[in-house]
């Protein structure tokens, strides 16, 4: 005689006729009929188990709500550990899905200082940035009109350097014969972080004459 059952994996252990079953498989017995005769069964157990699938992911703040897709979209407003579990026809957990989710908020906070005073036949000017929070990703420079008209150029979009300093060429004719005029001349400093926002530092320094 062949019997089977089909159970949930929470359902373990399984017991049938005093036989306990702790995973999936066979059993077979020898029992004994009202009429006193012998009976062969064996018992077959299916057991359904869950697959897991887990997901780590980081988002800023400003990327909120996170949209979760497990087998349907949900909505994550916060940081956290979350769990969705989809059902089999039985009602077992047949795939759960589980989510670490990192979420940034702290916001860039640095500072940024150069020499006030530089000779115009120097090589480069020398920005020293540091920062106390968050993560700096990429700087900006723009100069104003009058820098830019003695040939400092605009930077956009340049990786930060791991040692803090950003160095900036001091424009002259290839022959160095003609340097930068001799004046006060200002920049602003813009530090992207992670998250894509942005702080200025307003710079000045002043060229002397070489």
């Amino acid at each position: 005689v062949q019997d089977e059952a089909t159970i949930c994996e929470s359902g373990l252990p399984y017991t049938w006729q005093g036989q306990v079953f702790t995973a999936a498989g066979s059993k077979t017995l020898t029992l004994q009929t009202k009429d006193g005769c012998d009976s062969v069964v064996t018992f077959t157990l299916r057991v359904q188990k869950a697959t897991t699938q887990h997901q780590t992911d980081e988002v800023c703040d400003n990327q909120l709500p996170y949209l979760w897709q497990t087998y349907r979209t949900r909505s994550v407003s916060a940081q956290g550990s979350y769990r969705d579990t989809l059902r089999s026809r039985l009602g077992c957990d047949s795939i759960i899905y589980t989510l670490d989710l990192t979420v940034y908020t702290e916001r860039l906070a640095g500072s940024a200082t150069m020499a006030q005073e530089t000779c115009a036949n120097d090589e480069q000017l020398t920005i020293t940035y540091t920062y106390t929070a968050g993560t700096p990703t990429t700087y900006d420079l723009t100069f104003t009109p009058q820098a830019a008209a003695q040939g400092f150029s605009s930077v956009i979009g340049a990786s930060l350097p791991a040692n803090g300093l950003i160095t900036i060429p001091l424009p002259q004719d290839a022959d160095s014969t003609r340097y930068v005029r001799p004046d006060d001349y200002q920049l602003t400093l813009s530090v992207h972080d992670r998250c894509g926002y942005i702080t200025d530092y307003p710079l000045t320094f002043r060229i002397l004459y070489p």
